[in-house]
């Protein structure tokens, strides 16, 4: 009997979700999927951290 086989291709954790560059250790212990802090802002589309300000108590508050 025949059985139909789903090919997966396995997922590495040790693997930046973006760019494919290996995961530093501090990172692999936070479960974060990205290699550095470039990589999520590219994937979500959200802007350096100097450049968007900060959020204090529903306020942004722009750095100069």
């Amino acid at each position: 009997m025949a059985r139909h086989q789903h090919v997966h291709k396995a997922k590495r954790r040790d693997l930046c979700q973006r760019c494919g560059k290996r995961i530093p250790p501090v990172a692999l212990r936070h479960k974060d999927p990205f290699c550095s802090r470039v990589c999520p802002e590219a994937t979500y589309g959200t802007g350096p951290r100097s450049r968007s300000g900060r959020m204090v108590g529903g306020l942004r508050i722009r750095t100069a």
